[in-house]
C-alpha cells in the first residue's frame, strides 16, 4: 500500500489519513508518526480524522511528550468539537498514566 500511496501523482487528506490509520490499525505506530511529520510539511491541511490516528499512534508506542504536542495542535486549530478525537485524547492520557 505505501508504494501506491508514494506513486501517487498528488495526495490529499484522505490519502494521507487513510496511510495514517492503516499503519495505526496494523500496529505500526511509530510508522504512522513518521508519516504525520513528513505530512506536516506538505500543503495539505490536518483534520480531525487525521488527528484521531495521530493521538492513536502515541498512545501505542507510550509517546505522551508527541501526544501532548500533537493536543496543543488540536487545540489550536479548533478540533476539540469532536467526540472521537476527544475519547482519543482520553484513552491516551489514560493509558500514559497521566490522568489524576
Amino acid at each position: 500500500m505505501r508504494r501506491v500511496f508514494d506513486e501517487m501523482p498528488e495526495r490529499d487528506v484522505v490519502s494521507w489519513t487513510t496511510m495514517l490509520s492503516t499503519y495505526s490499525q496494523a500496529k505500526l505506530p511509530q510508522e504512522a508518526l513518521e508519516l504525520f511529520w513528513e505530512m506536516r510539511h506538505t500543503e495539505v491541511r490536518l483534520d480531525e480524522v487525521t488527528m484521531v490516528s495521530v493521538i492513536s499512534a502515541c498512545t501505542n508506542l507510550g509517546d505522551i511528550e508527541t501526544g501532548r504536542m500533537v493536543h496543543e495542535y488540536i487545540e489550536q486549530n479548533g478540533f476539540m468539537w469532536m467526540v472521537a478525537l476527544c475519547n482519543s485524547l482520553i484513552d491516551m492520557y489514560g493509558k500514559c498514566e497521566l490522568i489524576y
